[in-house]
């Protein structure tokens, strides 16, 4: 009788991240929700209000690298269960804040270091490690958990934020971000598949032998170079590298320039907060099915024919948001949600996905903390762009264009990373040189 066949483990490192990301990520994009409340509390300007998640993003630019690098060294039990503590720390200390500075400083530096210590890099970085052949769809179905999170946690956000206001809501997703993720990190999440006897993907280790290199589609298969020889020096070296990082610019710009105005923008036409929020669901499970689409169709075909759709699809969500007027359409509103959100739904997967693809191995934590720092530097300046914007001119249409020229700047960039090809150089070729 055939032994019954086990899950792979990589499945449950999966599923983990899929609730961490959920929590962690979930609430970053729902900053949207407090926005509104913080605008009320501090007597702020939009602008100087959203400059507290601009400074967040500024500051989870600058330690990213940092975190990537910390990965490589100390692995993932150790540095999720710290970030972990990190962000309950820094939504505690945020909760009790006086003033829209001392807001700056929690929020913004210590949920800075917590929100990456816990987000894409390090997960798409362990990912990586557990899936070769299948790092779309493994990376689409932990990111998807973005999406579920953001569904549930941003509109129970506003519930909480109703009932008892935005301080002891933060105190309260601390404290679930103490009690549950920190050590459910700390006991799941294995570094690597080798660690527990497995091969990646879950293959038998002859068949692993007899394949070699990890499978990829050849029409997003980066080089013939070894995993082992990428360094940062080499990656930044590559113009692949910066294509790739202006593909998370793009994307980031666009992503926050919209998403931290949601709520603020849909009120300003008629809409109550609370069904304001509500849509969010509408959009975060839009973007969860993109995500899982979108990763899953980029290991089928190659990344970039993908992520040119999706971009299609969030261009199209923003152009319906621009038509929003006084009263509101509800076939408009509802288009861009599902839209918008399906076609946001690969800035996760598929830019990590081909981050992996090209800089798989060893040194990939501080590869992918260096060029995530595109996608934070995006997101830091559409939020804060958006609202300076909404200051000036009084309503979101420029800031709305702006976002849909990111999507375009974004997509044309990932076709930059597969044409090339004479730009990828074997390590021989560049000790010859």
């Amino acid at each position: 009788m055939q032994a019954q066949r086990r899950v792979f483990y990589g499945w449950y490192v999966v599923a983990v991240s899929f609730l961490t990301m959920g929590i962690s990520v979930g609430l970053w994009y729902g900053y949207s929700v407090f926005f509104v409340a913080l605008i009320k509390e501090f007597g702020q300007s939009r602008g100087v209000t959203a400059g507290a998640g601009a400074f967040n993003a500024v500051v989870a630019m600058a330690v990213m690298p940092f975190i990537g690098r910390l990965f490589d060294r100390l692995g993932s039990r150790r540095m999720l269960p710290a970030g972990a503590g990190v962000l309950a720390l820094a939504l505690l200390l945020s909760s009790a804040a006086g003033s829209i500075w001392q807001f700056y400083l929690t929020y913004g530096v210590l949920g800075g270091i917590g929100f990456i210590a816990l987000g894409f890099v390090p997960h798409t970085a362990l990912i990586s490690n557990w899936f070769h052949r299948k790092v779309g769809l493994a990376l689409g179905v932990a990111f998807s958990g973005v999406g579920v999170g953001t569904a549930t946690v941003v509109p129970l956000c506003q519930y909480l934020i109703d009932l008892w206001g935005w301080r002891t809501t933060m105190a309260i997703l601390g404290g679930v971000i103490l009690l549950v993720l920190a050590p459910l990190t700390a006991l799941v999440q294995v570094p690597r598949p080798e660690d527990l006897g497995l091969q990646p993907d879950g293959q038998a280790p002859a068949t692993a032998l007899e394949r070699g290199a990890p499978a990829q589609p050849q029409a997003h298969a980066a080089s013939s170079r070894a995993p082992a020889a990428w360094t940062l020096q080499r990656a930044v070296g590559e113009p692949r590298f910066w294509s790739l990082f202006v593909v998370l610019v793009g994307g980031g710009y666009a992503l926050q320039a919209v998403q931290t105005h949601h709520v603020a923008l849909l009120t300003d036409v008629g809409i109550p907060a609370l069904k304001a929020a509500l849509l969010f669901s509408v959009l975060s499970i839009s973007r969860m099915a993109g995500q899982l689409f979108w990763g899953a169709l980029s290991d089928r075909l190659d990344r970039t024919t993908a992520y040119s759709f999706s971009s299609l699809s969030f261009i199209l969500g923003i152009v319906l948001l621009m038509f929003v007027r006084t009263p509101p359409s509800l076939a408009l509103i509802y288009g861009y949600a599902i839209l918008f959100g399906f076609g946001s739904g690969a800035l996760s997967s598929i830019p990590s996905a081909m981050s992996a693809d090209l800089f798989r191995g060893g040194h990939f934590g501080l590869i992918f903390g260096v060029l995530d720092t595109g996608f934070q530097l995006g997101t830091g300046a559409g939020s804060w762009v958006s609202g300076l914007l909404f200051d000036a001119f009084q309503n979101y249409q420029l800031a709305l264009g702006l976002a849909a020229c990111g999507v375009l700047v974004s997509c044309l960039s990932g076709w930059i990373v597969t044409l090339p090809r004479r730009w990828a150089r074997s390590p021989s070729q560049e000790e010859a040189a």
